[in-house]
């Protein structure tokens, strides 16, 4: 009889390899969910660091495709002075009738913008610009070392996104914590076929230390303290026309 009872206690009690199969579970369990933690949290570091990259490098293209441009708009200015349009002819006119030249000939052969003369399709940057900038040339000013004092033609474009700005800055190898800043600078008025001579303004970027970060550039994008509503955000400046 006692040996019955004892049987039915075990048997109704916790063996112990049941409560040892019941700790393994448990840890394996804590081990997976632990596991799931850690993988989110990499993942989630890793799209991050991707997100940062892939907007660097969409800055990046973004100032490559303006340089290029540029480089475009300066090739099909020798080409059509080679043909006989003189600096004065050359036409910048956009398809909305800005940048008129009137001195330009009306067969359009000067014309940069046209078939007829440079071919260059008229073009805006969709990224890394602000919504109403659009490419515009001056001949107010003369950046400092590039050719003689006289007024230079220059490719300017407001409103560029600092982050682009910078990667500008880095192909014209101005290396800096600042954008370069130009006191008293203003790209009014814009290009009509005469050059300011008489007293151009010098672009030097002396409003930041250290000054004459743009003194030989050829093409920068810098500040200004002028206000005016084309100064929004930086503004970058290819010279066109050496002279």
């Amino acid at each position: 009889m006692m040996m019955r009872k004892r049987r039915k206690t075990l048997e109704k009690g916790t063996s112990p390899k049941t409560s040892e199969k019941g700790s393994a579970l448990f840890y394996i369990l804590l081990a997976v969910v632990l596991f799931g933690a850690l993988s989110f949290t990499v993942a989630r570091g890793m799209r991050g660091s991707q997100t940062s990259t892939l907007s660097s490098r969409k800055a990046a293209l973004a100032a490559s495709g303006i340089l290029d441009y540029a480089q475009k708009i300066q090739r099909a200015i020798d080409q059509v002075r080679r043909k006989g349009c003189s600096e004065n002819n050359i036409s910048m006119e956009t398809p909305d009738g800005l940048n008129i030249n009137p001195t330009a000939p009306i067969n359009k052969s000067c014309h940069i913008f046209s078939p007829l003369g440079g071919n260059v399709t008229w073009s805006i940057p969709q990224d890394g610009v602000g919504d109403n900038s659009f490419w515009r040339a001056s001949s107010h000013s003369n950046v400092q070392n590039i050719g003689t004092a006289k007024a230079d033609l220059l490719l300017y474009l407001p409103s560029i996104d600092k982050t682009v700005c910078e990667k500008i800055n880095k192909s014209a190898n101005i290396i800096r914590d600042t954008i370069p800043l130009e006191n008293g600078f203003s790209f009014q008025p814009d290009w009509s076929g005469s050059f300011n001579d008489g007293g151009p303004h010098v672009i030097s970027c002396d409003g930041v230390a250290p000054m004459g970060a743009c003194t030989n550039k050829p093409f920068a994008c810098i500040d200004s303290d002028v206000a005016n509503i084309y100064h929004d955000k930086y503004i970058f400046y290819y010279v066109l026309i050496e002279r």
